[in-house]
């Protein structure tokens, strides 16, 4: 963590995205640059034969969200986040790294807010499809535009998803007889899809994907394209995060896409936990601690390969760090930049209540805070005001147990 970072505290109340200037000086300066340290190296090995997944771990309200989309914008310019990369690596390994490089970075899915019966999957390939729609559609996209292009990349789309609903349905059968019902076992084996087939599709899918949004007249070889797909709080979906996260590895992350995720560790290797009690669920195995420490390892070496340990990063302790946060502090009568001042976490919040309620307290923190009242009708303003909020104690009772302890 660096000597001084700044929060802009003044007027926002939700999520915060700061801008690729703001990194170096910014709470997460420290995470940024591993961010960039990870992208890095994903993008110095182009041999990668599957995509890859970057992991934000951090507890509720650390601030997951505002750094994931933070990063994410920062990536759509190629000016920013070169001038940025270069800081963490070198501008001259930023060049070579950096050189011909594109990200298509898609909107930040949140899934939190997924139906039980909504499929990450789905939901991503339904926004890739209205993107490419809109760029076929596009009128600077003219000599895109033509017949067969546009029935090759659109009957891609339809491949996939088709394939993709079989295999649900087949996870769904309850039985052989269900699944050869109405077909010959050849028929069915004919029908049958696979997830490696959905994977090389995708795949496939991925580049012609690519190719259409950034196409400059290039061969695919001269130039990087990749696609970038945010993830937020799959562990806070309780009925499928977990399936999700599977899914993302098995069929999203495949060549040249990069998946980010955020999540609170301790919640999803639960969910990873809850899928390892599943191999028992439907057995009368009683559960010994032999069995439970089973799971728990079966768990943990299971998230190890969906979420890789070298491309996780750790948000900051605010309790550790508070004491070096500075809030860039603005003033009502602001007229320029003379009117900035910086103030510590702990200024700020007591400034925030002096300018709401008039109560003045000590700035240095010590355990007595004094109230500086500038009259007396003033004074007793103050204390109708915390009668109101607080219940207190009545002066007779102070005095009395004062006398009592006194005996």
């Amino acid at each position: 963590m660096s000597n001084k970072s700044y929060i802009d505290l003044y007027g926002t109340y939700e999520d915060y995205i700061e801008t690729a200037e703001q990194f170096d000086q910014s709470l997460f300066q420290d995470v940024y640059f591993s961010l960039y340290k990870a992208l890095s190296s994903i993008l110095t090995k182009r041999e990668h034969k599957r995509g890859d997944i970057i992991t934000v771990f951090g507890e509720r309200g650390s601030g997951k969200t505002s750094l994931l989309l933070s990063f994410v914008n920062s990536l759509m310019s190629a000016e920013k986040r070169q001038k940025f990369m270069g800081k963490v690596i070198g501008e001259e390994r930023c060049k070579r790294i950096c050189g011909g490089v594109n990200f298509s970075v898609m909107e930040n899915l949140d899934a939190s807010m997924m139906d039980s019966s909504e499929d990450i999957f789905d939901i991503l390939l339904s926004r890739m499809l209205k993107r490419i729609d809109k760029c076929l559609d596009d009128e600077a996209c003219e000599e895109r535009k033509d017949g067969k292009i546009r029935y090759d990349i659109l009957q891609d789309f339809d491949d996939i998803y088709k394939i993709h609903q079989q295999i649900k349905r087949q996870k769904s059968v309850g039985s052989e007889k269900e699944i050869l019902d109405g077909y010959s076992s050849l028929s069915a084996l004919r029908n049958f899809q696979d997830s490696l087939e959905l994977n090389r599709k995708f795949e496939k899918l991925v580049e012609n994907y690519l190719n259409k949004l950034f196409d400059n007249n290039t061969m695919w070889g001269e130039q990087q394209n990749y696609l970038i797909v945010p993830v937020d709080d799959l562990d806070m979906n309780s009925e499928n995060g977990f399936e999700s996260l599977e899914q993302i590895y098995r069929y999203v992350a495949v060549k040249n896409v990069i998946v980010i995720v955020a999540v609170k560790y301790n919640q999803i290797m639960q969910l990873a936990e809850k899928n390892g009690y599943k191999l028992y669920s439907e057995s009368k195995i009683r559960l010994n601690d032999n069995k439970i420490k089973y799971i728990y390892d079966y768990a943990k070496e299971y998230l190890a390969k969906l979420l890789p340990i070298q491309n996780r990063v750790y948000m900051p302790d605010m309790v550790v760090h508070q004491r070096e946060i500075r809030e860039k502090w603005y003033t009502k009568e602001k007229i320029g930049e003379n009117e900035v001042s910086e103030k510590t976490v702990r200024e700020s919040i007591l400034f925030k209540i002096k300018d709401k309620t008039g109560m003045y307290f000590h700035m240095c923190g010590e355990s007595m805070h004094i109230l500086e009242a500038e009259s007396l009708r003033e004074l007793r303003g103050y204390y109708g005001y915390l009668d109101s909020q607080l219940k207190t104690v009545p002066l007779e009772e102070v005095i009395k147990n004062e006398n009592g302890r006194e005996r």
